[in-house]
């Protein structure tokens, strides 16, 4: 009588499964590769649209919004178009960096043409409110970014001076000029080389100030690089799906089979049964 051994399974780490386990490593690092390469490409689709509006040629303010409108959903960082007179009430905002140095914007109101109200501009950036350029006057033409009102809390005011603010807050700021506000501010921008000439500054006064950047931009639309998000996740499930597939693979090669004289045929089953009935 033969008594037939269990088949040996292999181990997890044996030589002849070393190829296997190459295959999937080449295959997840491949897929995660392939779908980081194509979010990345959709978030620059996403750049690229959202500098494309920050940069889209200027409008008038007024096309935009009027002096006693909300603030638009979509006006966020678009270039605009501001002509009018500059209005006194300056004010330095205070919590501002530029280039790694603590500083104030320096905002001036200006009267918009045809309105009957002014919007405040941030003409630049100064560590010194002391050492800034003095408030401007006069007719003016200047395009900058367009962005909501700030808010501030009654206790950073309480810290600020007379002309220092702690935001562009036009409920607090209502007080320091004689007309209404527009419910946002312009950034001051440089002039672009694909703007047309009649957008190009008259009396910006942003001589001796340093730039300052939009604190917020456009957004992009929700379907700008989809198709290119939606091929990442694709390879990250073929991720997924590979390693599903080793380890099928894996498990059945490495688990322990019965012996052969264990497993029963169908003519032995057959056979077992005939001798249950006749007993």
């Amino acid at each position: 009588m033969s008594t037939a051994q269990p088949a040996r399974a292999l181990r997890l780490w044996s030589p002849r499964l070393w190829g296997a386990h190459a295959a999937m490593i080449a295959v997840v690092v491949a897929t995660i590769w392939l779908g980081v390469w194509q979010y990345g490409v959709s978030q620059q689709h996403k750049d690229d649209q959202v500098a494309q509006l920050a940069h889209a040629t200027p409008r008038p303010l007024t096309e935009i919004m009027g002096g006693n409108d909300a603030f638009p959903a979509d006006g966020v960082g678009r270039p605009v178009l501001v002509t009018g007179t500059w209005a006194t009430g300056t004010v330095f905002v205070s919590g501002h960096r530029h280039g790694g140095r603590s500083g104030y914007w320096v905002a001036t109101p200006l009267r918009v043409e045809g309105t009957g109200s002014a919007i405040y501009v941030v003409r630049g950036w100064t560590a010194d409110p002391a050492s800034a350029p003095p408030a401007p006057s006069g007719p003016v033409k200047l395009v900058g970014w367009l962005e909501p009102g700030q808010q501030s809390d009654d206790a950073a005011s309480a810290r600020t001076g007379r002309d220092v603010v702690p935001a562009l807050d036009m409920a607090t700021l209502i007080d320091k000029v004689d007309v209404d506000l527009f419910s946002a501010y312009v950034v001051a921008a440089d002039h672009q080389a694909d703007w047309p000439a009649s957008a190009r500054p008259v009396n910006d006064a942003s001589t001796g100030l340093a730039d300052v950047a939009a604190p917020a931009l456009p957004k992009a639309d929700a379907t700008t690089g989809l198709r290119n998000f939606l091929y990442a996740i694709e390879w990250w499930l073929f991720t997924l799906f590979g390693v599903y597939i080793w380890w099928r693979y894996v498990r059945e090669v490495t688990r322990v089979s019965p012996p052969e004289d264990e497993v029963g045929t169908p003519e032995d089953d057959a056979q077992d049964r005939t001798v249950t009935s006749d007993a």
